[in-house]
């Protein structure tokens, strides 16, 4: 099947293969924020913490490794990986970050236990990740971390979650209306939104109400289940102090962006989702600029494959179990075998062509600083 994607992408031709990208980017401009956000929910993330532990590693990173060396273990993987973020996200302490798509949090605990001056807030659509997150910020002791429950197509911004206790009010049975919170409205009486970050020779206004309140928003591997980037970046602009980064890390082909549809995997494991090419984000650069782009072969996700697989089926028999208390004992096997076609769908997906075709992308954006934008109406 792999072959046969890319048999077809190669008979495209240079030019159709650019046609069929213009046309992409001006659909998914037409598309909301993000499609099936509760399908997603049940194929991953309300599923039980218990399965997860099973098979990821200490850091809960749902999520490629970074394994720079052949002997690099699957523990040091996670590990190396977000010491990696840190870098090229270009963190500091004392800044404020939102973890967009916070997962388990291991981007989240992370940097709130690396720079304990930081505020760090997490974001996720997930009870049961939110629950995880708290218990683990126990754990260790950590202050500095807030996690907030909502729909990323309706979540907006921080001063939306303010005395609300991180949750947003509109979500009713598993589902969010697209009514939101007023930044001028109850939220601001609060007073606990992040304050922006104070640079040297600034006084700060110390006004709370403001939305652009974060130096940094982290978003790990959350933007191929969005759709419509330009709004979605719109938004994170809107959050986002000028001269603030956004940072992503997102799976993608090497030339063609595709939705999942009409596959065993887009059925059970990604639906709603999409595949970008390494150069789609560029095409949606008016509110924030491509500061620095980088890949990684996509062996270093066939290997983080490897090694969850090769965990699911050490814990076979826990797994089994903790698959018929959510499937029903009737569907166990189904659903391991499922589990299992899923690893190696992807070991072998990340490896074709020496991983050179499906491969990891980071990007890091900047929101201009005032009078440094680019002038679109100069352009056209």
């Amino acid at each position: 099947m792999l072959r046969d994607m890319l048999s077809d992408f190669k008979n495209r031709g240079l030019e159709g293969t650019m046609t069929a990208k213009q046309a992409y980017v001006d659909e998914l401009k037409t598309l909301p924020i993000a499609l099936n956000t509760g399908a997603a929910n049940e194929q991953h993330y309300e599923i039980p913490t218990a399965l997860y532990r099973l098979m990821l590693g200490p850091w809960m990173k749902y999520s490629c490794g970074y394994w720079p060396k052949a002997d690099t273990s699957f523990v040091d993987s996670e590990t190396e990986m977000l010491e990696l973020y840190c870098r090229r996200a270009e963190l500091e302490d004392g800044m404020t970050v939102l973890d967009l798509g916070c997962g388990w949090g291991s981007v989240s605990l992370y940097v709130a236990g690396k720079y304990p001056r930081s505020q760090v807030y997490a974001l996720s659509n997930s009870a049961t990740q939110r629950e995880y997150i708290e218990e683990e910020c126990k754990k260790r002791g950590l202050t500095n971390l807030t996690v907030w429950t909502a729909d990323i197509n309706d979540f907006e911004g921080p001063e939306a979650m303010a005395g609300n206790g991180g949750e947003d009010k509109s979500r009713t049975a598993g589902n969010f209306s697209s009514k939101s919170s007023s930044i001028e409205g109850y939220a601001m009486e609060a007073g606990v939104m992040p304050t922006p970050s104070v640079e040297d020779g600034d006084s700060g206004s110390g006004d709370t109400r403001r939305g652009d309140a974060f130096d940094r928003v982290i978003s790990i591997e959350m933007f191929e289940h969005c759709k419509n980037y330009q709004r979605l970046f719109a938004k994170v602009a809107g959050w986002l102090r000028p001269g603030g980064k956004l940072f992503v890390h997102v799976f993608t082909h090497a030339t063609t962006p595709y939705h999942f549809e009409k596959s065993w995997m887009a059925e059970n494991f990604f639906t709603g989702g999409q595949m970008p090419s390494q150069d789609l984000f560029l095409y949606f650069q008016d509110d924030l600029k491509i500061e620095a782009q980088w890949v990684l072969n996509g062996k270093h996700y066939s290997r983080t494959n490897a090694a969850w697989l090769s965990n699911l089926d050490r814990h076979k028999t826990e797994a089994k179990r903790l698959l018929a208390d959510i499937y029903g004992p009737e569907k166990a096997t189904k659903a391991f075998v499922d589990w299992r076609l899923f690893f190696l769908t992807l070991v072998e997906c990340f490896a074709i062509d020496d991983g050179n075709q499906w491969a990891v992308s980071l990007y890091r954006f900047v929101k201009p600083l005032p009078g440094k934008g680019v002038d679109h109406e100069a352009m056209a």
